[in-house]
């Protein structure tokens, strides 16, 4: 039999010390994240190289793309054997470049058929999205910590729940959500200001806020630490660099990406939670969480709707849609999914079968809400959203499902929209009716057409000049990331 060689990418890095190799990409990781030439785009540069190899010089420009160097930083600490060289800047431009083609044979033999290359690639779309866009990330912090400090309080029918988010968060933690939230702040300000890397004698930073301390801030960076050793064996793999994006060697931390640690303090206090409550082994505040996202809808619903071109459909035996509303002359059902899909999902390689089971799970049984809905309440060809808490997936992959269930027919009004793309929708009715409706029907008819134009309602309000929600502003919702950036100050 005839031995395969390894992969050059694998042979190159096998002469260097992981440490050195990991630190020098958390660097250049950190360098695209500060060097984007559009403030809310830090995804991609493209960079020169020159190194000796073989006694030869050899120069090219290698693609460093924030998403494919997450992937090197978790390969990088799982692979064997290890060197005891510490490697160069300009070597580790040439690890990258030997790694990125490496990366696409790796991915091309993984793909099987024509399905799986679109749930690959929808994966691959959607943690792009997340680190090209900071603006998403400060509007989804403000959302959730408005989902939880004021909608979680309220008295309301169905808020049966016994949770005081405040109480359960300083116990679980020492801190209050606000102080918390702001040291997971200055974390992530202190390995922007240090490269990367930080060492536990200089994790502070000038600030003239006394509460941003050494001792405060490892209180907080332990939480989100983890080894060599632990990347290589966790059975979330990769995955755990979101959990744990700071990698302690000895008495160093190298955040292993700028984005993975803005994106820890968009859901910070969502985790802390949801984390305590999986401890118990109780499902208590995922429960409890799906009802404050129908009292947040149904906000939105009252701050931009007429109450009488809006209704929240009665329960059955048989689950049905949550919202009727009729406006300009359209029907629409609105079925909330609060679901938060799995890690080892949301990433550019996702596990497709995990993958397929969500699909299926949440956005089959929305689906079959929404018609059952139709059905039963005789609505004229309403538009059918499936409306998301999470701001991942493109419109476009609904089609999916329909791929994956063909029971349920697709009659080119089923929307898939997230939170986000409701909040601009409906506030866009109560300011414009007349765009509101193009807005709509061009919707509409790109869904019916399927359209190779983009589908997402975002793509279309761009379109129409639509670039920012001005929702979370107008009823002061981004006042809760506004008021972390005032106790940094």
């Amino acid at each position: 039999m005839k031995a395969h060689m390894p992969h050059s990418f694998f042979i190159y890095a096998s002469y260097f010390t992981t440490e050195s190799m990991i630190e020098n990409v958390a660097k250049l990781a950190n360098d695209v994240f500060k060097s984007s030439d559009k403030s809310e785009e830090y995804l991609y540069k493209k960079v020169n190289f020159t190194v000796k190899i073989n006694r030869k010089i050899f120069s090219s420009k290698v693609d460093l793309v924030q998403t494919w160097l997450i992937d090197l930083i978790y390969d990088l600490a799982c692979i064997e054997p290890k060197g005891n060289t510490t490697i160069s800047e300009q070597e580790t431009l040439y690890l990258i470049w030997l790694y990125n083609d490496y990366a696409n044979i790796r991915d091309g033999k993984r793909i099987k058929n024509v399905e799986e290359a679109y749930l690959n690639l929808y994966g691959f779309f959607g943690e792009q999205k997340r680190v090209q866009s900071l603006s998403k990330e400060k509007e989804l912090f403000s959302r959730e910590k408005y989902i939880l400090d004021e909608i979680s309080n309220r008295k309301h029918p169905e808020n049966i729940f016994k949770i005081n988010v405040r109480k359960e968060f300083e116990a679980a933690t020492g801190f209050s959500p606000e102080n918390y939230a702001l040291l997971i702040f200055a974390i992530y300000a202190i390995f922007i200001d240090k490269k990367g890397t930080a060492y536990l004698d200089n994790l502070e930073i000038c600030l003239q806020n006394k509460f941003i301390t050494k001792a405060n801030i490892l209180s907080v960076i332990g939480r989100y630490c983890t080894t060599v050793d632990e990347l290589k064996k966790n059975k979330l793999e990769r995955q755990l660099l979101y959990t744990k994006p700071i990698i302690k060697i000895g008495n160093k931390y190298i955040s292993a990406n700028p984005n993975l640690l803005i994106s820890l303090f968009s859901n910070c206090i969502f985790w802390v939670i949801r984390n305590e409550y999986l401890k118990r082994d109780s499902q208590n505040f995922t429960n409890a969480f799906g009802v404050f996202f129908e009292m947040y809808v149904e906000e939105i619903l009252k701050n931009c709707v007429e109450k009488e071109n809006y209704q929240k459909i009665k329960e059955k035996k048989e689950k049905r849609a949550d919202w009727y509303l009729n406006l300009c002359g359209y029907n629409f059902l609105v079925e909330q999914k609060s679901s938060v899909s799995l890690l080892g999902i949301k990433q550019n390689r996702p596990d497709i079968l995990r993958m397929k089971e969500y699909i299926i799970k949440t956005w089959g049984e929305a689906a079959e809400q929404l018609f059952r809905t139709e059905q039963e309440e005789s609505i004229d060809d309403p538009i059918k959203i499936i409306l998301l808490y999470e701001d991942y997936y493109k419109g476009e992959c609904l089609d999916l499902l329909f791929n994956l269930k063909p029971t349920i027919e697709n009659d080119g009004k089923y929307w898939l929209l997230t939170i986000g793309e409701f909040e601009t929708l409906m506030l866009l009715y109560s300011e414009d009716k007349k765009l509101f409706t193009k807005i709509v029907e061009e919707k509409n008819k790109r869904e019916i057409t399927r359209s190779k134009e983009g589908r997402t309602l975002e793509q279309i309000f761009y379109n129409y000049g639509i670039c920012k929600n001005e929702y979370l502003n107008r009823f002061k919702i981004m006042d809760k990331y506004n008021d972390i950036i005032k106790l940094c100050k």
